[in-house]
């Protein structure tokens, strides 16, 4: 048994025809739908785990590993789109699909990649005079990057540590300068040395999550 690449199938076998034996082959049609394979914007590579979809019919279809899909659809105009929680689709319009037949359609996506060289970040404040220092991350992908940062503080406890801005969107290629800012009350007592954690959240797959101490 061999899959073809429009979805269907051929089966080899033999058969005993009028005393003899003969190889048969059979070829089974595909069902109705769409399939193709979902690609990058800008690499043109093929991109994995992408779920493909109709508006107008609740099934759905994720890419594998090379970036094939195939949506069971019946027979129709439909419009297909991408969805995922690290990709910014495109959306293909007026997609006929007729019986025993798969329409050939291929689909780019973007892929957002967020890039950082920060470790920790290290802030030098005056006592209740407001420190900062810079945090820098470019999107690096073909899709919007899509990111909020979240504080907290560990050593004293408090609100003594900040992020601006908290939280928003970069297109392909744009880079980020956020600035975190330390507002240190040491009371006096002689305590100078304050931790913290960053956390920033984006949809740079597969790491979606990055920690940063302060």
């Amino acid at each position: 048994l061999a899959k073809l690449s429009d979805g269907g199938f051929l089966a080899c076998g033999r058969a005993h025809v009028g005393g003899y034996q003969k190889g048969i082959v059979w070829r089974f049609s595909p069902p109705s739908g769409v399939s193709g394979v979902v690609r990058d914007r800008l690499t043109n590579e093929p991109v994995e785990g992408v779920w493909v979809s109709s508006t107008e019919f609740p099934q759905y279809s994720i890419s594998d590993t090379l970036g094939r899909f195939t949506l069971s659809l019946p027979p129709g105009n439909y419009t297909v789109h991408t969805g995922g929680p690290c990709f910014t689709g495109d959306t293909l319009y007026n997609i006929l699909v007729v019986p025993n037949e798969n329409t050939l359609s291929d689909i780019t996506v973007g892929v957002a990649h967020m890039t950082m060289e920060h470790t920790t970040i290290n802030v030098v404040a005056q006592n209740r005079i407001l420190g900062s220092a810079d945090l820098m991350m470019t999107n690096a992908g073909s899709g919007d990057l899509v990111y909020s940062f979240e504080t907290e503080t560990t050593l004293p406890e408090g609100n003594w540590l900040s992020v601006e801005p908290t939280n928003g969107r970069l297109i392909p290629g744009d880079t980020l300068i956020a600035q975190v800012y330390v507002l240190a009350d040491t009371l006096d007592l002689g305590t100078y040395d304050y931790f913290g954690k960053i956390y920033l959240h984006t949809n740079s797959c597969p790491e979606t999550l990055r920690t940063l101490d302060v």
